[in-house]
């Protein structure tokens, strides 16, 4: 369980540094937004949001061969399985064909909140741009 805990938390660490880091390097003076830079910032956000997904999904394959755990339904889970439940569990979704097993259950509920956290950072952040966006738009 001490396995699972450091690797959930450096995962966890690591995600939200680099969430943040990402965030504070594309920020921009509001008078300067346009429609496209609005969309380009959404483009990289979701693509954030996709390698942070991929960093669970790595993690998850790393429990594997730790042993901490595996999935079940199916049986031979593959990376595509994998990379989809950690997308559903960082969304809160929490469906589809996999189910983790053991330890790998607590890495889901730790990508559950980190996902939340990441998802709430994101949408604040854009919610502050949206005002200079319908102002350009008029």
């Amino acid at each position: 369980m001490i396995l699972a805990v450091l690797l959930a938390s450096t995962i966890f660490v690591t995600t939200l540094t680099l969430h943040w880091a990402i965030m504070k390097r594309i920020s921009i003076d509001r008078s300067r937004l346009t429609a496209p830079i609005f969309a380009g910032i959404c483009l990289i956000l979701l693509t954030m949001h996709f390698l942070e997904v991929g960093l669970y999904a790595l993690g998850f394959e790393l429990g594997r061969a730790l042993e901490l755990g595996d999935f079940r339904k199916p049986p031979s889970a593959d990376f595509m399985d994998v990379y989809f439940f950690a997308l559903a569990t960082f969304t809160t979704l929490g469906l589809g064909k996999v189910m983790p097993t053991e330890h790998l259950a607590f890495i889901a509920g730790v990508s559950s909140f980190n996902g939340f956290l990441c998802i709430s950072m994101s949408a604040s952040f854009l919610f502050k741009l949206t005002p200079e966006v319908t102002d350009q738009s008029e």
